[in-house]
Protein backbone atom coordinates (compact mmCIF):
# COMPACT_ATOMS: atom_id res chain seq x y z
CA UNK A 1 0.00 0.00 0.00
CA UNK A 2 1.56 3.29 -1.06
CA UNK A 3 1.39 5.77 1.76
CA UNK A 4 0.96 9.40 0.88
CA UNK A 5 -0.40 12.59 2.38
CA UNK A 6 1.20 12.24 5.79
CA UNK A 7 0.28 15.11 8.09
CA UNK A 8 2.56 16.05 10.95
CA UNK A 9 0.84 16.98 14.21
CA UNK A 10 1.42 20.65 15.10
CA UNK A 11 3.01 19.85 18.46
CA UNK A 12 5.35 17.30 16.84
CA UNK A 13 6.79 20.04 14.61
CA UNK A 14 7.70 22.01 17.71
CA UNK A 15 9.28 18.94 19.32
CA UNK A 16 11.42 18.21 16.24
CA UNK A 17 12.63 21.81 16.07
CA UNK A 18 13.48 22.00 19.79
CA UNK A 19 15.17 18.58 19.91
CA UNK A 20 12.40 16.73 21.75
CA UNK A 21 12.06 14.15 18.95
CA UNK A 22 14.90 12.42 17.13
CA UNK A 23 13.26 10.81 14.13
CA UNK A 24 16.21 8.72 12.95
CA UNK A 25 17.43 7.32 16.29
CA UNK A 26 14.31 7.07 18.50
CA UNK A 27 12.05 4.01 18.31
CA UNK A 28 9.23 5.03 15.98
CA UNK A 29 6.12 2.85 15.72
CA UNK A 30 3.14 2.88 13.38
CA UNK A 31 -0.26 2.27 14.96
CA UNK A 32 -3.66 1.77 13.31
CA UNK A 33 -6.79 3.77 14.10
CA UNK A 34 -10.48 3.63 13.17
CA UNK A 35 -12.50 6.31 11.39
CA UNK A 36 -13.76 7.46 14.81
CA UNK A 37 -10.28 8.85 15.55
CA UNK A 38 -11.17 11.87 13.35
CA UNK A 39 -7.52 12.94 13.24
CA UNK A 40 -6.40 16.51 12.47
CA UNK A 41 -3.14 18.47 12.72
CA UNK A 42 -4.31 19.68 16.14
CA UNK A 43 -5.29 16.25 17.53
CA UNK A 44 -2.80 16.56 20.35
CA UNK A 45 0.77 15.93 21.32
CA UNK A 46 0.71 12.65 23.27
CA UNK A 47 -0.78 9.19 22.86
CA UNK A 48 -3.45 9.54 25.57
CA UNK A 49 -5.07 12.41 23.63
CA UNK A 50 -6.03 10.05 20.78
CA UNK A 51 -9.10 7.80 20.62
CA UNK A 52 -10.03 5.03 18.23
CA UNK A 53 -7.03 2.69 18.11
CA UNK A 54 -7.97 -0.67 16.57
CA UNK A 55 -8.46 -3.69 18.83
CA UNK A 56 -5.54 -5.88 19.87
CA UNK A 57 -6.33 -8.84 17.61
CA UNK A 58 -4.60 -10.55 14.71
CA UNK A 59 -1.17 -9.99 16.22
CA UNK A 60 -1.73 -6.26 16.77
CA UNK A 61 -0.69 -4.72 20.11
CA UNK A 62 -1.26 -1.20 21.43
CA UNK A 63 1.07 1.37 19.84
CA UNK A 64 1.50 -0.87 16.80
CA UNK A 65 4.66 -1.98 15.06
CA UNK A 66 8.24 -0.70 15.16
CA UNK A 67 9.55 0.78 11.94
CA UNK A 68 13.04 0.02 10.64
CA UNK A 69 15.40 1.89 8.35
CA UNK A 70 14.66 5.27 9.94
CA UNK A 71 16.46 8.07 8.17
CA UNK A 72 16.69 11.84 8.03
CA UNK A 73 18.37 12.64 4.72
CA UNK A 74 18.52 14.95 1.74
CA UNK A 75 15.34 14.94 -0.33
CA UNK A 76 14.96 15.17 -4.08
CA UNK A 77 14.62 18.96 -4.20
CA UNK A 78 17.48 21.36 -3.56
CA UNK A 79 17.79 22.11 0.16
CA UNK A 80 15.12 19.58 1.14
CA UNK A 81 15.59 17.34 4.20
CA UNK A 82 13.17 14.43 4.72
CA UNK A 83 12.28 11.74 7.26
CA UNK A 84 11.64 8.27 5.87
CA UNK A 85 11.61 4.60 6.86
CA UNK A 86 11.90 1.17 5.24
CA UNK A 87 8.78 -0.53 3.90
CA UNK A 88 6.93 -2.34 6.69
CA UNK A 89 5.13 -5.63 6.00
CA UNK A 90 2.51 -6.40 8.65
CA UNK A 91 0.81 -9.80 8.85
CA UNK A 92 -2.58 -10.56 10.35
CA UNK A 93 -1.82 -13.59 12.53
CA UNK A 94 -4.44 -15.88 14.13
CA UNK A 95 -7.15 -13.29 13.51
CA UNK A 96 -7.96 -10.23 11.45
CA UNK A 97 -6.77 -6.65 11.79
CA UNK A 98 -10.14 -4.91 11.68
CA UNK A 99 -11.48 -1.39 11.16
CA UNK A 100 -8.23 0.17 9.91
CA UNK A 101 -8.53 3.68 8.48
CA UNK A 102 -5.51 5.68 9.68
CA UNK A 103 -1.84 5.07 10.41
CA UNK A 104 -0.29 7.10 13.25
CA UNK A 105 3.41 7.49 14.04
CA UNK A 106 4.36 7.47 17.74
CA UNK A 107 7.78 7.93 19.38
CA UNK A 108 8.22 5.04 21.82
CA UNK A 109 11.56 6.37 23.12
CA UNK A 110 10.11 9.39 24.90
CA UNK A 111 7.81 9.70 27.91
CA UNK A 112 7.68 7.53 30.99
CA UNK A 113 4.60 5.51 30.01
CA UNK A 114 2.60 4.59 26.94
CA UNK A 115 0.00 7.30 27.50
CA UNK A 116 2.48 10.15 27.38
CA UNK A 117 4.49 9.03 24.35
CA UNK A 118 4.70 11.80 21.70
CA UNK A 119 2.60 11.37 18.58
CA UNK A 120 4.26 12.50 15.36
CA UNK A 121 1.87 12.37 12.43
CA UNK A 122 -0.86 10.46 10.62
CA UNK A 123 -2.24 9.55 7.24
CA UNK A 124 -5.51 8.10 5.96
CA UNK A 125 -4.80 4.68 4.47
CA UNK A 126 -8.20 4.54 2.79
CA UNK A 127 -11.41 6.52 2.42
CA UNK A 128 -13.21 3.89 4.52
CA UNK A 129 -12.30 1.36 7.20
CA UNK A 130 -10.95 -1.96 5.96
CA UNK A 131 -9.87 -5.34 7.32
CA UNK A 132 -6.73 -7.40 6.76
CA UNK A 133 -7.91 -10.99 7.14
CA UNK A 134 -5.88 -13.63 8.96
CA UNK A 135 -2.97 -14.89 6.89
CA UNK A 136 -2.83 -11.75 4.73
CA UNK A 137 -0.50 -8.77 4.91
CA UNK A 138 -0.47 -5.04 4.50
CA UNK A 139 2.72 -3.35 3.31
CA UNK A 140 3.32 0.24 4.29
CA UNK A 141 5.61 1.91 1.77
CA UNK A 142 6.80 5.42 2.56
CA UNK A 143 6.21 7.99 -0.17
CA UNK A 144 9.10 9.25 -2.28
CA UNK A 145 11.22 11.10 -1.28
CA UNK A 146 10.04 10.69 2.34
CA UNK A 147 7.28 10.88 4.93
CA UNK A 148 7.84 14.50 6.04
CA UNK A 149 10.11 17.28 4.91
CA UNK A 150 11.69 19.67 7.40
CA UNK A 151 8.65 21.93 7.39
CA UNK A 152 6.42 19.03 8.45
CA UNK A 153 4.56 19.00 5.15
CA UNK A 154 4.03 15.88 3.09
CA UNK A 155 7.23 15.27 1.16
Amino acid sequence: MAIGNWIMFDKAKQKVWNGGLDLDTDTIKVAFFRTSAALTRASGSIWSQLVGEISATGGYASHGYALAGLSVKAGTSAGQTVFTHAAKVISAVAGALTNIRYAVLVDESKGTSGGNRPIIGFCALSTAQFTVTSGNTITLNPPTPGVFDLTGATA
